[in-house]
């Protein structure tokens, strides 16, 4: 029987208060938080989820080791105190954590560090292996698979090599999707669903993507912290610093059965139109695939697309 990480007592304000820390990137006062929120309420899965994606953001081996080895700890209660396995949203995010921290070991410089890997699912796990999470517990494991994917795509996506001379490609930064409904499971997309749509842009040709990490330093220069509020003039600040053509903003909401993200592409330079576009699915690995293929054909029709004047004739 995997863990109900479920309670009837209202864990909003710590889950809020772990996000506020995640969004400012204040991962060991993130990680101390979920750690003291996981030993009030071991069944949780927000406290979990927080508390290995804190301790793993460095993206060292010492920092997957630290996560690998808290979720052993949380393994082992699991199995004393309650006869439960971690949730499968749990065990998904040990698992990308463990292969990150094989692919970071490859090199021989980290080789010779030990590594404590997860420990083999307890037999109760194998009898039991059907999952019983409840649909909500489902929205920040996907989201944390995005956090857990886009650590790797994304430094691809900075890592690209510069454009050959006299090739000028559009580029597009993904600024912003904020959480529109309000709701605290909703809101964690606020911090993988930009990183995946824009790694994911990446893979594309005809059109260059700025880096989350080049959007993150724009907006330190700027003093714009994650999380606030941009006007237009904020949005082409942000551009010209971050060497953008097209800022990306936007909102996400999740109905019962369906995320809808809406999103407006805007020219740095000004003159053209903002373009808006709506994209819903019910799977968010589609959503940001799908958004990613449209945001891109967009920039790629920058010639195309009408100046102000013309769209107000």
């Amino acid at each position: 029987m995997d863990a109900i990480y479920r309670r009837k007592t209202d864990s909003k304000p710590l889950a809020d208060q772990c996000l506020a820390l995640a969004r400012t990137r204040k991962w060991d006062a993130c990680a101390e938080l979920a750690r003291d929120w996981l030993a009030a309420e071991p069944t949780n899965v927000d406290a979990a989820l927080y508390l290995l994606n804190a301790l793993k953001a460095p993206a060292t081996a010492d920092a997957y080791q630290a996560a690998v080895r808290e979720y052993a700890a949380l393994e082992r209660r699991l199995e004393r105190e309650y006869e439960l396995a971690p949730a499968r949203e749990v065990r998904q995010l040990a698992a990308s954590i463990r292969d990150s921290l094989t692919e970071i070991t490859k090199s021989p410089a980290a080789r010779s560090a030990p590594v404590q890997r997860v420990t083999e699912p307890g037999p109760l796990e194998k009898v039991l292996g059907r999952v019983t999470t409840s649909r909500f517990a489902a929205i920040p494991f996907a989201t944390f698979l995005f956090l857990g994917a886009t650590s790797f795509t994304a430094r691809n996506a900075s890592s690209l090599p510069a454009d050959p001379a006299g090739v000028d490609r559009p580029s597009v930064a993904v600024i912003d999707v904020r959480n529109t409904a309000g709701d605290s499971a909703t809101a964690w997309l606020e911090l993988g669903l930009p990183e995946m749509v824009a790694a994911n842009i990446a893979r594309l040709s005809g059109v260059h993507v700025v880096s989350p990490e080049r959007v993150r330093e724009a907006r330190q220069a700027l003093g714009l912290p994650r999380g606030a509020a941009l006007t237009r003039e904020d949005l082409r600040r942000l551009g010209l610093q971050s060497g953008a053509r097209w800022v990306v903003t936007g909102g996400i909401v999740r109905s019962d059965r369906l995320y809808v993200l809406d999103v407006t592409m805007e020219r740095t330079a000004g003159g053209v139109e903002p373009r808006p576009l709506t994209v819903t699915s019910s799977s968010l690995i589609a959503l940001a695939d799908q958004a990613a293929t449209k945001l891109a054909d967009l920039a790629a029709a920058d010639g195309t697309l009408l100046p102000l004047d013309a769209h107000r004739k």
